[in-house]
């Protein structure tokens, strides 16, 4: 498989100037996704993250945005009613988003509804609701916002990483960047607190992102031999271990972390 020269993702967050929060937010997510844990994704820099806000002299709206500048692009758009106000902001996203549909599932925009103001777009099926979230408090809400992006553009990177591997028609990559992700569930039910915990993992996992998840006791089939299931699994899925006390003295869990690494 040939390295590609690009950048593997570029995230670009944008806000309208008069939207007071949106600076604060934007340059958490920028932190967040420069960080050191993204080395291994964009080449030992981080994730590319840049900021479309303020427009270039004698223009009324950012920049526009290339998406043939990356592998694949996303398009992170806080939007509130100042951006709704503004006539050339709402054109700019209309045009980007009709631009990043043409490119397929390598570009994507995410509108987040940063109040009730993205009611009246025509993209508010598509929103990320920031406004329907509990609780006021803006650093709770940015932690939230960040896992639901992080979840969206591991989707991506899957179906990128994907399509290389296995070219395909439209369909077909579109079946695979709908699936969801799924969670292993490693733990150990010996001392109680494992599975008690793992239900809960699980539990959270369905009411948040809606992320699939493996759990033993539910997913594996009747008249289906246990081992080739598990380590079926553990190979396709994201492993969470549960390390409560017994978690290092079962064969299984032992096994499932080996196989995970």
């Amino acid at each position: 498989m040939p390295l590609p020269t690009r950048p593997f993702l570029v995230v670009y967050i944008v806000h309208h100037p008069d939207f007071a929060p949106g600076q604060t937010v934007a340059e958490t997510l920028y932190d967040h996704f420069r960080r050191k844990l993204f080395e291994n994704v964009a080449g030992g820099t981080g994730l590319s993250v840049i900021y479309r806000s303020v427009p270039p002299t004698g223009a009324a709206a950012p920049l526009p945005i290339n998406f043939d500048e990356s592998e694949t692009a996303a398009v992170v758009v806080l939007f509130d009613e100042a951006f709704a106000a503004d006539d050339a902001y709402v054109a700019w996203l209309e045009k980007t988003a009709v631009i990043a549909d043409a490119n397929g599932l390598s570009a994507r925009v995410f509108p987040v509804a940063m109040d009730a103001a993205f009611t009246r777009s025509a993209m508010v099926e598509q929103a990320v609701r920031w406004d329907k979230w509990d609780g006021a408090d803006q650093a709770v809400r940015t932690r939230r916002l960040i896992s639901s992006l992080t979840y969206q553009f591991a989707r991506m990177l899957r179906s990128y990483l994907e399509r290389l591997r296995h070219p395909a028609d439209e369909d077909a990559a579109l079946e695979r960047y709908l699936k969801k992700v799924q969670v292993f569930l490693s733990h150990s039910k010996r001392d109680g607190a494992g599975e008690r915990i793992a239900k809960l993992v699980r539990q959270a996992l369905f009411d948040g992102e809606g992320l699939s998840t493996f759990f033993d006791v539910h997913d594996i089939a009747p008249g289906l031999p246990f081992d080739k299931v598990i380590l079926n699994q553990v190979r396709v899925s994201a492993v969470v271990a549960i390390h409560t006390d017994t978690f290092s003295s079962r064969e299984w869990c032992r096994r499932e972390i080996i196989e995970a690494k």
